[in-house]
């Protein structure tokens, strides 16, 4: 007897679930996911080939919002924000027709950090807490938890609201489980730091003249980093001049087997290099994967993920300067995606239902003294499901609920709909505190807009990624 192993890779969006965020003159924000399968590969001894579509069918899908109130723009504290508990619980009956078991590894986009502002947090500390708050939800399979971890890829907000350039198969390009091989960067990589001290200048020497001049001869080639809270900083193709003072220290990094960079005082009144002042130099040499790390401070996010975050963040910037700064690194735990991995099998001729349960972060739009909330949830990227049944929706609040995109009938405060599969629209819906309701008006001057970014600014659609092993037997 003889197994077989299949592999196959699929893009199923579940749901959408995060808040979307440009306030428009009309909701003219529209969620779009290109999430439909990408392609199906399939491995018998060394060769690779294609398959056909994914055998598991949805029997139905329950969606679940419990919506007990509603987020705030701004939060006192960062326990202030932890302590808002809207969710959505999406859970699916999945079922295997095929006569072989299907092993899944899910992949469940959360989105970006919900831009809603903390006081006292900084960005980092506030990614932290939107991690925080994604790993107490449950995910389960046939009711028992089942084992997640939370991962994180680099993502370049584009637009303030989603549009076409969002695509999923691009999104998972970014995620490996290794170290990313890259033309530009490597783990091993020699970085060599220069630590720059400033001091002797002279008391009468006016504070806006002193520079720091660098350069570099092969400043067509070079990588050069830098690190430095200087007030002024000019950057340019074949220089680097930052306005410093007694006491600052600058720091270079200059990445790969490159010759030391020239570092000199520059006078900003006479244009030419400075003849006062004293420079100490240290330097120490060390890896591109370590520095890169040295600057994670988010527990959750794991050395391989912040890693390859950072060299998709560094290979967006192309200015065509000498140096760039390190902001992309120091930001970058702010301007990841994150997403639930975890574990499914589904036996042959058999079902399960999976459940996942995800923080709901809504738009918020405030006109005049309303606050509106507006929620969102991909239906179509469903449709690529070998089969898809029924639909259940049930949105729990005690607000009242204006807009929705599928009819809903409402029994103590309760809202409920029932659909023998996907609908043509998808569910968008909008939650309101009283019953006094008025619709976006159509000039901007006549209101006032407080502008919330959330995941993804627009409507964010999360999706469930599928890596299915098909094991099959054969016997010969």
């Amino acid at each position: 007897m003889q197994k077989r192993k299949l592999y196959a890779i699929s893009a199923a969006a579940i749901l959408s679930i995060a808040g979307a965020s440009v306030a428009m003159p009309t909701p003219a924000y529209r969620a779009r996911a290109n999430s439909a399968p990408y392609s199906w590969r399939g491995a018998a001894g060394s060769a690779v080939i294609t398959v056909g579509e994914c055998p598991l069918t949805v029997v139905g899908e329950r969606l679940a919002f419990d919506i007990a109130d509603t987020p705030k723009a701004v939060y006192e504290s960062i326990a202030d924000f932890l302590a808002y508990d809207g969710k959505v619980t999406a859970e699916y009956e999945f079922y295997n027709p095929s006569d072989y078991d299907v092993t899944a590894t899910l992949l469940f986009p959360l989105g970006e950090r919900p831009e809603y502002e903390i006081a006292d947090a900084d960005a980092r500390d506030a990614a932290k807490a939107y991690a925080q708050t994604c790993m107490r939800y449950p995910v389960t399979v046939d009711g028992n938890p089942t084992d997640k971890k939370l991962r994180h890829t680099y993502y370049k907000r584009t637009s303030t609201f989603i549009d076409d350039a969002f695509s999923i198969g691009d999104e998972l390009k970014k995620l490996c489980d290794g170290y990313a091989a890259d033309d530009c960067f490597s783990y091993d990589l020699p970085v060599t730091e220069y630590v720059c001290s400033v001091s002797d200048i002279p008391d009468d020497v006016n504070e806006y003249r002193t520079f720091l001049r660098v350069t570099h001869s092969d400043s067509d080639s070079v990588k050069i980093l830098y690190d430095a809270s200087s007030p002024e900083i000019r950057s340019h193709s074949n220089e680097l001049k930052l306005r410093v003072a007694n006491g600052d220290e600058v720091r270079l990094y200059v990445i790969g087997d490159a010759a030391a960079p020239e570092i000199k005082f520059y006078d900003d009144k006479i244009q030419n290099y400075a003849s006062y002042g004293s420079l100490d130099i240290a330097c120490r040499h060390t890896t591109f994967g370590d520095f890169v790390i040295a600057h994670r401070t988010d527990d959750s996010i794991s050395d391989t993920d912040f890693y390859n975050a950072a060299v998709y963040a560094l290979n967006q910037d192309n200015t065509d300067t000498l140096a760039k700064p390190c902001d992309a690194l120091a930001s970058l735990e702010s301007k990841t995606m994150l997403w639930y991995e975890y574990s499914l099998h589904v036996p042959a001729k058999a079902s399960v239902v999976n459940s996942v349960t995800a923080p709901a972060y809504p738009l918020i739009t405030r006109i005049h003294d309303a606050e509106m909330h507006t929620y969102a949830y991909l239906l179509s990227p469903a449709a690529c499901w070998a089969q898809f049944g029924t639909l259940d929706i049930e949105i729990a609040s005690p607000l009242q609920i204006k807009n929705s995109s599928v009819a809903l009938a409402c029994e103590n405060g309760v809202y409920t709909a029932r659909l023998d599969g996907l609908p043509q629209t998808e569910l968008t819906f909008t939650t309101v505190a009283t019953e006094e309701y008025a619709p976006l008006p159509k000039e901007p001057r006549d209101y006032t807009l407080l502008i919330v970014f959330g995941i993804w600014a627009g409507l964010a659609a999360t999706v469930a990624v599928a890596v299915i092993v098909l094991r099959v037997k054969n016997v010969i």
